[in-house]
């Protein structure tokens, strides 16, 4: 007795008779789980990329800050010596026309920090006085609320 029934077809696979309805779920189990797992393993490449390249663009960013900024000789290369006087040129020049001179496109605000475990933020005081928080966009606010660039007399 032969079947030919449309439904239901066995064919031969290393050795084994497989039926056909049984070979076809398999494969669509098996297609929809990779298809699963590959949507999975995509969105989260993306999310995770997004972040390190955020972080790594930010950092690419503050180096070149920093560099035209110490190209101005605010630091010694020879000596590593600190320059206060090119600080407080630096400082008393207007933000906007700082930032177009030294070619920065973002916000940026330089300080200086102790290197501690603790670190704080360093003031600078000038021959008058007062107090300098920074250099840069007062839009920048550090931990205690005071704006970046931000000058007061004690």
């Amino acid at each position: 007795m032969r079947r030919n029934s449309r439904n239901y077809q066995k064919s031969q696979i290393f050795g084994l008779s497989i039926g056909r309805k049984g070979q076809a779920w398999s494969i669509d189990l098996i297609i929809g789980l990779l298809v699963f797992v590959l949507i999975i393993v995509i969105f989260y490449s993306l999310i995770g990329g997004e972040k390190e390249s955020k972080a790594r663009e930010l950092t690419n960013k503050g180096d070149v800050v920093a560099e035209r900024i110490f190209e101005e000789g605010l630091i010694d290369p020879v000596s590593n010596e600190f320059h206060e006087d090119v600080f407080f040129d630096l400082a008393a020049e207007d933000y906007e026309d700082l930032r177009e001179r030294l070619g920065v496109a973002g916000d940026f605000c330089l300080f200086l920090e102790t290197n501690e475990y603790n670190s704080t933020v360093k003031f600078i005081v000038d021959e008058f006085g007062i107090v300098w928080t920074g250099i840069g966009s007062s839009e920048i606010e550090f931990a205690d609320g005071s704006p970046c660039g931000s000058t007061w007399t004690p």
